[in-house]
Order: C-alpha cells, then structure tokens, then sequence
C-alpha cells in the first residue's frame, strides 16, 4: 500500500487490513484530499454554469432592449405628437421605474 489509490480504497484496505499508524493516517488523509478535490471541481462547474447562464441572460436582456427601442422609435414616428404615453413607459421599464 506505498502507492494510495486515488479513489479510496485505500482507505478501506487499511480498516479491513487493521493498519494503524502513519500508513492508515496517510491513507485517510489522501482520502479526504481527493474528497476536498473533488467538491472542488464539482464547485467549479457550479460556478461556470452560472456564469455562462448569466451571459446568455443578459445578452437576451440586451436584444430584448434593442427590439423595444426599434419598436418604441416605429411608434413615435407614426406619431406626430411628442410625449407619446407608452414612450416615456417603456423608458420607465428600462431603468426599471414602475409605470410614471
């Protein structure tokens, strides 16, 4: 057992076995390492799932934004008055007030 295996049953040889000492305190520490390494590596996956999520949200929040501002500017230029009320709600929404 001088080379530990890395998916722990290494650990589980040394109990069977009844080792004590260095060897099963090594055996259990490399154990807990792996376990340490692995929750790592399952946070880091987490974490760019969310992060590659919250790129892809927020590029759909731009081209929602740029579709409502083409279709606020086709409103208002069928319209010949200023101050047209859904104008100054959809600016509202964009800076994210309630109705004015």
């Amino acid at each position: 057992m001088s080379d530990p295996n890395k998916d722990g049953t290494d650990i589980m040889m040394a109990l069977l076995m009844g080792l004590s000492g260095p060897r099963a305190s090594k055996a259990w520490t490399e154990s807990q390492q792996i376990k340490a390494e692995s929750f790592l590596t399952m946070a880091e996956h987490w974490i760019n799932q969310i992060a590659e999520e919250n790129a892809r949200l927020k590029a759909e929040v731009e081209r929602l934004t740029k579709a409502g501002d083409a279709m606020m500017d086709w409103i208002d230029h069928q319209h010949d008055d200023s101050g047209y009320p859904h104008s100054e709600a959809w600016e509202a929404a964009k800076e994210g007030k309630g109705q004015p």
